[in-house]
């Protein structure tokens, strides 16, 4: 897939403009002075405008959030494009809630782009769909991986930073397939920054892996991986793990940069 952010049939402009005040810090998000997201049915918050908007949104919609550091979370079931404000809009998520900040479900042909999630759980889940593009996300300091893919095929992941995560940076599993990630920063997570597993066709390209607290790239149970041009540095375990993928660690050496990983570039476990 490669669907650029373009205009659609219908756009619906949510200017969302919120301030950073104290109601965004609290575990009840805020939706009066503070312009704080909720999801709530019972609270009139700006994320309820733009969840109302998605859901009853034309195919191909554009759905833009203006800036502001927000709380709540957004679940996407149908195609639109979601565009934020770039680093000026942010949504943490609700304390408590055991979900992703975002989450594609059983959708497609859907973009989300242009802002960064942070959150308790996961930033951003993609699961059960098809033809998702997920550009320019900042995937941050979430409780668990920064982008999840499930179960999901044809999915393009570019020019994203899953940074300081407390479990992977990007995670492919559970039957996913037709996975491109292209251009990414993917540094200081806990886990593998980039954890492929039980996933088929999945391209790791132009990307710095770095700095990770366990492996660089972790593959395993998974066919037609393909990891080019990428600059694998500096992890505490091994630059790239594979087990049971037909993945040649001589190939992998020859078209990454593999360097300063602490117990070595390439492992191959049984």
């Amino acid at each position: 897939m490669n669907r650029a952010i373009s205009p659609c049939t219908v756009a619906l402009s949510l200017l969302l403009l919120a301030a950073c005040g104290s109601g965004s810090s609290t575990t009840t998000p805020a939706t009066t002075g503070s312009g704080g997201l909720s999801t709530s049915p019972t609270a009139a918050g700006a994320l309820s405008d733009v969840q109302r908007a998605i859901n009853e949104a034309a195919p191909g919609s554009i759905v833009t959030i203006g800036p502001g550091d927000y709380a709540g979370r957004l679940v996407v079931t149908r195609s639109v494009t979601i565009v934020g404000s770039g680093a000026a809009t942010v949504l943490r998520g609700i304390q408590g809630v055991d979900a992703a900040v975002i989450e594609v479900h059983g959708a497609a042909d859907v973009v989300v782009a242009d802002l960064v999630v942070s959150g308790p759980h996961e930033g951003l889940r993609i699961r059960e769909s098809a033809r998702v593009r997920v550009e320019n996300v900042v995937a941050t300091d979430n409780g668990h991986d920064g982008i999840d893919v499930r179960q999901s095929s044809d999915v393009v992941v570019v020019a994203c930073e899953c940074t300081d995560n407390l479990s992977g940076g990007v995670r492919v599993r559970d039957g996913a397939f037709d996975v491109l990630i292209d251009g990414c920063l993917v540094a200081r997570n806990l886990d593998p920054g980039v954890e492929i597993r039980d996933a088929l066709s999945v391209t790791v390209q132009n990307s710095t892996v770095a700095a990770n607290l366990d492996c660089g790239i972790r593959v395993r149970d998974a066919a037609a991986i393909d990891l080019t041009g990428n600059d694998i540095v500096d992890n505490v375990d091994y630059g790239v793990r594979i087990r049971a993928t037909p993945l040649d660690p001589g190939i992998v050496r020859q078209q990454n940069t593999l360097t300063g990983n602490l117990e070595g570039d390439v492992r191959v476990e049984s």
